[in-house]
């Protein structure tokens, strides 16, 4: 279908073009990373029904494809020291910060197992994320949160609150 999500590579002078995922094309957001250490590329999407879809390239042409969690706008992907993601998002329903993890890489047709944790249990934080994870595999992300009008930075496994006043937003 014309709508799936495709990964592209450029390779000696031709791009090569693989399916991720059959889609209805209307995904909300969508992060994309090489793995450092393998190389092996792993995208992160919210597809038109909210459900966070986490995909991994298992072999040329092949990708496996687990729901996550479900998330109400950004997602953000950074892959670890051994190449296993950590995803960043708000939460659909409860509207608070997500740190989620896969523990152990997935093999085709096994269960993907994910550990999810509340990073600020205050409702309306996690928009307008970004996510890092430094050189001692700690993960780092920079969030607003809404009703304290303040910008906030989780590091795993604290956060710190900076605050600082928003001229002009609503």
């Amino acid at each position: 279908s014309k709508n799936n999500l495709r990964y592209g590579s450029y390779e000696k002078g031709t791009w090569e073009i693989e399916e991720i995922n059959d889609t209805d094309g209307s995904e909300k957001s969508l992060a994309l990373q090489v793995g450092p250490k393998t190389g092996v590329p792993q995208a992160v999407f919210v597809d038109s029904q909210g459900q966070i879809r986490h995909s991994i390239r298992e072999q040329e042409g092949l990708w496996s494809t687990s729901i996550v969690s479900e998330a109400s706008g950004i997602v953000k992907l950074a892959l670890d020291d051994k190449d296993l993601p950590r995803i960043a998002y708000q939460g659909a329903n409860d509207k608070k910060l997500h740190y989620t993890r896969r523990l152990e890489k997935s093999r085709i047709g096994l269960k993907t197992r994910w550990i999810d944790d509340i990073a600020d249990s205050q409702v309306e934080t996690g928009q307008a994320l970004s996510m890092a994870i430094d050189e001692e595999n700690r993960t780092h992300i920079a969030y607003f949160d809404k009703p304290e009008g303040s910008i906030k930075y989780y590091v795993e496994p604290h956060y710190f609150k900076y605050t600082k006043e928003l001229e002009g937003r609503n």
